[in-house]
């Protein structure tokens, strides 16, 4: 699995760019944020769900045809809430992308994220999850929400994800083994500032 910010993904050569470093990860699940599409896009041999079509944040996860990915809610520009069945597995997946800033509506948003966490796990207590995203200056109400309801971060709080300094992107899981997770550096400063955060889960 790979999780990017990718700075807005509307032009046709970012698209491409964007597309072959899917094809060359082999991630069987795909989570793009701050994508800002304003139509939809998609992928050779690939299922994809996304976000409201809007020129800010978006949120567009993808997963091989080998499996199936059911959209179950699309929030705004910033919760893409999909399920992935592959066998007798269901895993709930959660990409985000939550816009900095301290304004009530913005802080709201992480709240929901983490409440629709908390409903996944009263309905099923055992249920196979991962959050991933950009959460920005919110990614310390997700690391303190997250700690409380037994999530596994696959990095460490202090890793640096952004070129500029900082940790704001991060996966969380639970309920799901991590059995590798590495953080590459992002493209040139044209195509993301971000890492590029990869993860090796199990099922258990």
């Amino acid at each position: 699995m790979m999780c990017l910010n990718v700075r807005g993904l509307n032009s046709g050569e970012k698209q491409h760019v964007i597309g072959q470093l899917i094809h060359q990860s082999e991630c069987h699940v795909v989570c793009l944020n701050e994508t800002k599409l304003t139509i939809p896009m998609y992928l050779n041999n690939y299922w994809s769900h996304q976000t409201m079509l809007q020129r800010n944040g978006g949120a567009w996860t993808a997963a091989t045809n080998k499996v199936k990915l059911t959209l179950v809610k699309a929030l705004g520009t910033y919760l893409c809430w999909v399920r992935l069945t592959t066998g007798k597995h269901e895993v709930q997946i959660l990409n985000c992308y939550l816009e900095p800033g301290s304004e009530p509506f913005k802080v709201e948003r992480a709240k929901r994220v983490t409440d629709i966490v908390k409903d996944i796990i009263r309905q099923d207590a055992d249920a196979a999850i991962v959050i991933c995203g950009d959460f920005n200056n919110h990614i310390h109400h997700m690391y303190r929400e997250m700690h409380f309801l037994k999530f596994t971060p696959a990095y460490d709080r202090q890793a640096i994800t952004h070129k500029m300094g900082g940790h704001l992107d991060l996966i969380y899981t639970r309920g799901i083994d991590i059995t590798n997770a590495v953080m590459n550096d992002g493209f040139d400063s044209g195509v993301t500032d971000h890492k590029c955060l990869k993860v090796s889960l199990k099922l258990k």
